[in-house]
């Protein structure tokens, strides 16, 4: 995809003149990202901060479209055809966050509104995992309840990603972080909004952490701080599970 945008933006040539209606701008896949709108910008430059040039491009029924930034007047393009660029998803690796359930020393829930609880592998391979003190001696309304949230980070699969623009206004559905064994700890806070459940990712150390795993928070933090990731209802309730939902609080 990075060689068909090199050709598209090489064989791009202006064409008819179209809408200069703002308002209109989304329809044709032109409406300014920074503001959540459906466009792409799209920045040529040397790869050392020199920027030559800048335009907005959209691409709505086998067309593409084109407008330069700060100005509404859309045009239509002749001998371009660009990959899909306004689609993060598309372009990025969604899968930056890999946990091993047998490396899981504890996770903590925080489900926004309810009761904070933590749970612990019971073996060394975390095949299953309990609640710890102090809701330890709570009754499981299911042996395996506890597993859903205690497996929820091994197998988060965000499915999509987008400007941090679009957790504004959300609300917070809750916290899960996921401490390793070599004292990484992988935080995912959960905002529901009106385009979607959001998730956003950022790592931490424990005090006397590996080497090892302060690198792999800093590669981790490198590469999800920019975005926020959309997930599935699925993933989601997994990472928020309430603890009515594993024990009995009666």
């Amino acid at each position: 995809w990075v060689v068909q945008l090199n050709d598209a933006v090489a064989a791009m040539r202006l064409g008819a003149a179209k809408t200069r209606d703002r308002r209109k701008l989304d329809r044709i896949g032109l409406g300014d990202p920074a503001g959540g709108g459906a466009g792409a910008l799209v920045e040529i430059g040397d790869g050392r901060g020199e920027v030559f040039a800048r335009l907005i491009v959209g691409r709505r029924d086998g067309r593409t479209y084109v407008r330069r930034p700060g100005e509404d007047q859309a045009w239509a393009t002749m001998d371009a055809d660009p990959p899909p660029l306004h689609r993060a998803a598309r372009w990025l690796d969604l899968d930056l966050v890999k946990v091993s359930p047998a490396d899981i020393a504890e996770v903590e829930v925080r489900p926004a509104g309810g009761q904070s609880y933590r749970l612990r592998p019971v073996d060394a391979a975390a095949t299953r995992f309990a609640l710890a003190p102090p809701q330890d001696r709570l009754k499981l309304v299911a042996g395996l309840a506890p597993n859903l949230p205690g497996l929820a980070l091994a197998r988060l699969s965000p499915v999509d990603v987008g400007q941090l623009s679009l957790l504004l206004g959300g609300q917070p559905v809750g916290q899960h972080i996921t401490q390793l064994k070599s004292g990484l700890a992988i935080r995912v806070m959960v905002l529901r909004t009106a385009k979607g459940i959001w998730g956003r990712i950022e790592a931490g150390v424990a005090p006397g952490a590996s080497s090892g795993a302060t690198a792999q928070a800093a590669i981790i933090n490198a590469r999800a701080a920019p975005w926020a990731f959309g997930l599935s209802e699925a993933d989601a309730s997994s990472l928020t599970t309430p603890l009515s939902l594993i024990a009995g609080l009666n």
